[in-house]
């Protein structure tokens, strides 16, 4: 059991350094709604709940959110672990809503209920919560779509040119390294 806090110290110290990284990132582009997602996942993990609520809280005014039912559970989390289990009951219900299959967040709906004693809701909520236990909405994340669209550099041509060589098309290889 020694081991548990160094364990838990590690996990601080790489939270912190991941957020000094996230913060820097939010200081290039301060919209950018998966960095502020990250942050207030981090602040939450070090256990800076006002901050992490803070953070997320204006993600809700955001309309469209692509990233709504992550938004809803990460802030519902932040408000629990605050003590404000309807909050947190109304952002869980509202992450299922989002996404349906969102297991944590059913499972999260789930615990909250019961400590808001609606102990039938809350049994249907735990099954949910079995059945998509592995599912989790899909990021969506516009810039990284179009870092990846950009990527024709070199490396991405050359990969393109070895392609068509080993199909046989020779003649559309060379102008491929041509290009390059």
């Amino acid at each position: 059991m020694a081991l548990l806090p160094g364990y838990r110290a590690g996990i601080c110290v790489a939270a912190r350094s991941a957020l000094d990284a996230v913060t820097a990132a939010l200081q290039i582009r301060s919209d950018y709604t998966p960095a502020v997602l990250k942050a207030g996942e981090l602040l939450f993990k070090l256990g800076r709940f006002k901050e992490s609520d803070a953070a997320l809280e204006p993600l809700l005014a955001q309309n469209p959110n692509p990233n709504a039912a992550e938004t809803f559970y990460n802030l519902a989390r932040v408000k629990f672990a605050q003590g404000d289990f309807s909050a947190a009951e109304d952002l869980y219900r509202r992450a299922c809503e989002a996404y349906p299959a969102y297991g944590a967040a059913w499972y999260g709906l789930a615990v909250t209920g019961r400590r808001l004693g609606h102990e039938a809701e809350s049994a249907n909520d735990f099954k949910l919560a079995e059945s998509y236990k592995d599912r989790n909405p899909p990021a969506k994340d516009a810039l990284l779509s179009q870092v990846q669209k950009l990527a024709t550099g070199i490396e991405n041509r050359l990969t393109k040119a070895k392609e068509l060589m080993n199909r046989g098309s020779s003649t559309r290889h060379r102008r491929c390294i041509r290009r390059c």
